[in-house]
């Protein structure tokens, strides 16, 4: 009779247990696919922005720096006056409209990383790697700003000197963001689990919207030809 009531007591405290570690196998797997799709969410909204920079900002950039190239050949060949300025004219319009393209990314880039699902969810070296593309992708815009501004402030010396330091300030933070940026990704975790449930959007972004053209010193103020036929120019022209 006693070892008859053991028996019941012990297959209740199974039973019990059994129950319990069910509940928590499938709380665990409830939570985890939640995280999956949490994060699948996000990761198709950040492929969206991530689109967006390369179809609406990067023409522009490459516009912007074709015609930055082309203006700075003109000043270094001591080319003609009008053709120059027209051509600087042309990049002070382009470097507009990408600094207003870029700001609304970088807008909208900032919702998606200051939510609290994206904070919650998203590994940290892929946040630190964003927030540095972040950094980056400002910096690049506020230096422009200063090279425009650079333009429109000719025979302000003292004005011209501020906005040089704002330009090499610029440049040093993009650098350091994109180094910052490289190395997160050469060191990020080989094996990371959560990965091998997440699959990356395939990009709708033309692969001529990456051929970015390289340019020397881009945020470094250029001298004008001091000695060129432009000089006079230069001087007397406002932007």
């Amino acid at each position: 009779m006693i070892e008859s009531t053991i028996d019941v007591r012990s297959m209740k405290i199974i039973k019990t247990i059994v129950i319990v570690l069910g509940g928590l196998i499938l709380l665990a797997i409830g939570v985890f696919t939640l995280f999956t799709l949490t994060y699948q969410r996000i990761t198709n909204e950040g492929s969206m922005i991530a689109d967006k920079q390369c179809l609406n900002v990067n023409p522009l950039i490459i516009e912007r720096k074709n015609s930055y190239i082309k203006s700075t050949t003109l000043m270094l060949a001591g080319g003609d006056p009008k053709e120059y300025w027209a051509e600087q004219e042309r990049y002070v319009a382009l470097s507009k409209k990408y600094m207003a393209a870029q700001d609304a990314w970088l807008q909208e880039q900032k919702q998606l990383m200051d939510r609290w699902d994206y904070q919650l969810i998203v590994p940290q070296h892929v946040k630190d790697a964003f927030r540095y593309q972040y950094i980056s992708r400002e910096a690049d815009m506020e230096g422009a700003r200063a090279l425009v501004q650079i333009f429109a402030s000719v025979g302000d010396q003292e004005r011209q000197k501020q906005l040089a330091q704002i330009i090499l300030d610029e440049h040093k933070k993009q650098d350091a963001a994109d180094k910052a940026y490289s190395l997160i990704w050469d060191t990020a975790p080989k094996n990371d689990i959560r990965m091998r449930f997440i699959k990356i959007p395939q990009t709708t972004c033309p692969a001529e919207n990456f051929n970015i053209p390289d340019t020397d010193d881009l945020f470094k103020p250029k001298v004008p030809a001091g000695d060129g036929p432009l000089q006079t120019s230069i001087k007397d022209k406002e932007i």
